[in-house]
C-alpha cells in the first residue's frame, strides 16, 4: 500500500514538474517562484531545480527558526524531487531548439491541463 502511494506521489510531481515546466518553455509567463529560479539559473552556475531545492532549504529553515522546532523533512524531500523532475523536463525541452509561436501557445495550454492535476 506505501509503494502505491508513494508511486501515486511520484506520478504526480512528474506531471506537475512538467506543466510548470511548460509555462517557463512557452515563455507566455509562469509563476512567480518558477520564474525566481529560472532568472537564478540563468544568472548563476547552478540550475533552475537546484534553485528549486536552495530556495525550498532556505524556506524550511526560516519557517523552523520562525515556529521553534524543526520540521520539513517531507518539504524538503519534495523541493528537491520537484527540482530534480523540474531539470529533467528543461533538458528535455532543449532537443526541440527554437519553439515556432503556434507550438509555444500549446505547450502553454498544455501547461495549463497538467499542472492542476496534482
Amino acid at each position: 500500500m506505501m509503494i502505491k502511494r508513494w508511486f501515486q506521489y511520484l506520478i504526480g510531481l512528474l506531471l506537475l514538474t512538467m506543466g510548470q515546466r511548460m509555462f517557463v518553455e512557452a515563455g507566455f509567463g509562469a509563476g512567480s517562484y518558477d520564474a525566481l529560479c529560472v532568472g537564478l539559473s540563468e544568472r548563476t552556475m547552478l540550475s533552475a531545480g537546484g534553485w528549486v531545492w536552495l530556495t525550498g532549504l532556505v524556506m524550511i529553515l526560516i519557517s523552523s527558526l520562525l515556529n521553534r522546532k524543526l520540521s520539513g523533512f517531507l518539504a524538503l524531500l519534495t523541493s528537491f524531487i520537484f527540482g530534480i523532475f523540474f531539470d529533467l523536463w528543461g533538458y528535455a525541452f532543449t532537443f526541440f531548439g527554437d519553439i515556432p509561436f503556434r507550438f509555444r501557445v500549446c505547450i502553454y495550454l498544455g501547461g495549463l491541463l497538467l499542472a492542476p492535476l496534482y
